[in-house]
């Protein structure tokens, strides 16, 4: 006849399995921020070959032609993935695809994709609108987490409203 298991052994077990789910769940997150920035470096490479243009749109150049618009403040809104093409500030960081290039975004990519896999609830990213697209604000590794991870939408607040001057070339733009 079986014993049943005390409290203790159970609590034991119960933990045991946590941080048993815990590294699986970080191994998926450093294998998948590895996987996007390798294929980041092979986009990378195939785009100079062929002469195309690789890098994030950064918003400063784009906006310099845009038509400033009031300011306003949005609040938690859904936007398309395929609509946020550009960064304010960090092209240097990430690709076109918002694929992380630097070894600096590795920690925070992986602590973000760590929470996504969990479950848990993250921050709205800060978005500018110019047209009908999207430069980030605030949030770009979760803009690639959510891209990684083949994400539709994500919850953002638009902080800032410009109209497209009708010189501006989206240049680059990925679908």
């Amino acid at each position: 006849m079986g014993t049943t298991p005390s409290v203790t052994e159970r609590h034991r077990e119960y933990e045991v399995r946590r941080r048993e789910r815990a590294i699986t769940l970080a191994r998926e997150a450093d294998y998948m921020y590895q996987k996007v920035q390798r294929m980041a470096l092979l986009r990378h490479f195939w785009c100079r070959l062929r002469g195309k243009p690789h890098d994030l749109p950064k918003g400063e150049e784009l906006l310099a032609h845009a038509i400033p618009l009031a300011v306003a403040v949005s609040g938690v809104v859904h936007i398309p993935l395929r609509q946020i093409i550009g960064s304010e500030d960090r092209g240097e960081d990430f690709d076109c695809t918002f694929a992380p290039l630097q070894r600096h975004t590795r920690e925070r990519w992986c602590r973000v994709a760590l929470a996504w896999l969990e479950g848990t609830a993250l921050e709205p990213v800060q978005l500018i609108q110019v047209g009908n697209f999207y430069f980030v604000r605030d949030g770009h590794h979760r803009v690639s987490v959510a891209r990684a991870f083949g994400a539709v939408t994500l919850e953002a607040v638009v902080v800032r409203c410009f109209a497209v001057a009708t010189s501006v070339q989206w240049v680059g733009v990925v679908e």
